[in-house]
Order: C-alpha cells, then structure tokens, then sequence
C-alpha cells in the first residue's frame, strides 16, 4: 500500500443488499457494497483511489469510521446477548459422541476439522463430515450453525478447498459451518454398473431410498436432519434451536426440500442454482426411479415445487441464487417453477438471477458471504443484511406475528417482523434500527 494511503473496511456492520425474502421480484444486478455496481471501475481491476484506498487528506475522516464500526459492532454483540440471549462466540469440540478428527487445520483464526464416524443411518459405513469453527472472540462460546450441502460428483473436500469466502465470513459472523458427504461411501455400498457421475455414490440427492437395492445405506434425508446435528451438537458448542441450510445444485435440492419436509427446523434456508423441481427434469427422473421406484407419486416428497404448494408449516425465508450462463440452467434447474410455486403459495422468496455467472465452485463463491450474512441476520435477529425494499406481505404474516410475540425478544419481534414479513413501518426507520 502507498504512504499516506488507507484502507476502509466495512467491519460486520449491517450491510444493505437486494432482494431481501418476502417477494418473488428477480434482481439481475447486484448493488450491495463491494459489487461491480458499487465499486465502478476498480471492480473490474482498473485503478481507482475511490473504490478500495482513500488519499491521505480522508484520513482523519477513516480514523472516526473505523472507531464507529468498532462501536457499533461492541453495541450490537452486547444488544444480542442482552435482548435475546445468543451469545455469539462459538467454543471448540467437546468430549465423546462417536467422531474421530482426522485433520484439524488453522482457518482465518478458527478450526477446520474433518471428522470420521461409522453411521447406523447409512449402512454401517464409514463417513466422513467437515466443521469450521470460529475462533478469537468467539472462542468457547455457543453459536448457531449452518449446514452446507454440495453437489453431484462432490464430497466434504470440494466446498471446503474452494470456499475461503466462506470460512472468512463465517468468521466474522460467529457462525459454524458444517458440511458432509454427498452420499454413502465405502465397500459394500451399491451403485450403478457401469458407473455414472448423476446416480449412486457422490449422488445420494438427500433423500431416504426405498428400492430393495438402496434402501439400507441411501438415507441421506435421516442422515443430514438426524445423525449428523445429534453428532455435531455432542461434539461442538452449537447454540440449541439455531440452525439453517444451504446447498448447491443437487445440494439446493436437497436444502430447499429438506427445510420444507421439516417445518420448524431450520431459520432460514438459501441455495445456488437448485435442482428446483426435479420430478420434470432428467438428473431427478433417473435418480428418483432408481432410489424410490416407478411411482411417481412417491417422487413429489422429494420436489421443492410440489412441496412448496402443500407446505402448511411457520413461515420460511428462501434465498436463491442462479447464474444466466448456467449450463444446466434450462435442462435441469428451472428456478422458474420455484418462482411460480412461491408466489402462487405467498411464501417468501427472493431469487437473483446474476448475469453471465456459471454452475462452478466460482459462482458459489462469489456470493455465499451475502448468504452466510441471511443466515446471520434469521438465526440471530440481528439484520446483517437490510432489504433495498419492503417486501410484499405473506400469507403467512398473522401467523408469523403471533409466532413470534411468543417465542422471541423484542429484539428479533422488531427484526424480524417488521421487516422479513408484513412491515408497517417506514423503511428508513427499519434501516435505521438495522
């Protein structure tokens, strides 16, 4: 960095980005800070001492920042303890409970640990998972959590190798990260002969098999919302009732579905380009036939569409993300239907459909900060991540409101309400709140 140059950081203050659930609107240019629309010329790697550096005339100016954020982030860590109990540092793994730490890794201040364990759910097989944990302030504290589920062809690895964005975000939001397997592994465990890269092992789609052929170790559906969380929360300091989900491709498939089978679960749930409705497209007709046979009725617990429209649970946030230059985009995702479903069933839904972006690791990555700080601001009621624009009232909104005048403190009351379901309230004084 040049003398007399500075850099401004935005801390974890409450950022301002689009779309924020509670309407179906598609938002094709992102405008949060740090986005190409933000930052102008420096985004695209073209000088510019406004984008990331400010000249030295701006320092004492960058000094009063950088002591406001630091205040404000004092103020809102001390609000969430107050208000409504979450303390937000996370402690370390704790005795007992089945697992084996195969590698542990130093990861922006925190722990990146892959564990092994044999799974009753699975077969009697040997699986493996990978859980970040916060470190510095957060160090032997409670936090929420937040399940990643990856896609076909893909294990723990492939999303830990490639997602520093994520580790670094989780690091600064206080939130744990756990990620397992794709599908049962191992001897013994069936496939396809000959082998192929949509069905069987590294494919599992997170359902429970019923065929004769995979029914005893395809259980991935028990396996994410049972096995896993009773390991990981006998192992790490997880804050009890806190946790959300998130995926990509068949993972988002597997999210989306797995948070509407289980109302009441999960605080929020987001996916980068899901299988959205999989009964009508090729990756779901062949998985869905070989693991749950021809009936195709059965198939339709397993569709987010054909969820969404019987869904009779407390209200949801989805959070989706799919590129325009996807090549799977038309054959296989068809975030249309899921637009349609929530919009004809009044459940909130934000998609942004990002212009020129792929299905690789690269899209994920590029966007997965702005989702670990949606599930920030659901799990903790403190919003780390304000809507541009009020959204559009729920059908769900009474509910919601009588929900949560029971069970929550003012804090996530004022949040929450006001602004993911049925504000009344002006913007600017929910921003300001914020």
């Amino acid at each position: 960095m040049q003398p007399g140059l500075m850099r401004q950081g935005t801390g974890i203050l409450p950022i301002a980005s689009p779309g924020f659930p509670g309407s179906t609107a598609i938002l094709r240019q992102p405008s949060w800070p740090g986005s190409a629309t933000a930052r102008g010329p420096a985004a695209h790697g073209e000088a510019s001492e406004g984008a990331l550096i400010a000249p030295a005339s701006a320092l004492c100016f960058g000094v009063a920042v950088t002591l406001a954020c630091r205040r404000q982030r004092r103020r809102l860590r001390a609000l969430s303890q107050k208000v409504s109990g979450i303390a937000l540092r996370a402690g370390g793994p704790q005795a007992g409970a089945g697992v084996t730490v195969v590698t542990s890794t130093r990861c922006f201040g925190g722990s990146l640990q892959r564990l092994e364990h044999t799974s009753a759910v699975l077969g009697g097989c040997t699986m493996l998972f990978t859980v970040f944990v916060p470190g510095g302030l957060f160090q032997g504290k409670q936090l929420p959590v937040v399940y990643w589920l990856s896609g076909l062809t893909c294990s723990d690895e492939n999303f830990t190798q490639k997602g520093a964005a994520a580790f670094e975000a989780a690091a600064e939001l206080g939130l744990i990260l756990v990620i397992p397997d794709t599908s049962p592994r191992g001897e013994g465990v069936p496939d396809e002969e000959p082998k192929c890269y949509d069905f069987g092992v590294g494919a599992g789609f997170y359902l429970n098999a019923t065929t004769e052929k995979y029914r005893v170790h395809y259980n991935m559906l028990d396996y994410v919302t049972k096995e896993l969380p009773a390991l990981v929360a006998g192992n790490f300091s997880i804050l009890a009732g806190k946790s959300s989900i998130m995926g990509h491709s068949m993972g988002g498939h597997g999210a989306l579905t797995i948070a509407l089978k289980n109302p009441g679960m999960y605080s929020s749930v987001s996916a980068f380009a899901p299988i959205s409705n999989p009964t009508q497209v090729p990756w779901g007709k062949k998985a869905f036939q070989l693991y749950l046979g021809p009936d195709e009725s059965a198939w339709k617990q397993y569709d987010s569409v054909e969820l969404i429209r019987s869904y009779q649970g407390p209200p949801l946030r989805l959070l989706v993300d799919q590129g325009t230059a996807d090549q799977f985009l038309e054959e296989q995702l068809l975030p249309g239907a899921l637009q349609k479903a929530c919009e004809e069933k009044g459940m909130a839904l934000t998609l942004r459909m990002q212009e020129g972006y792929d299905h690789s690791a690269f899209f994920i990555q590029s966007f997965i900060a702005d989702h670990l700080r949606f599930h920030s601001s659901q799990l903790t009621g403190l919003l780390s991540w304000c809507p541009e624009s009020l959204p559009a009232p729920s059908v769900y909104s009474a509910a919601t409101e009588q929900s949560l005048a029971a069970t929550a403190g003012p804090q996530e009351i004022e949040c929450l309400a006001a602004v993911a379901f049925a504000p009344k309230q002006p913007l600017q004084l929910v921003k300001a709140r914020c």
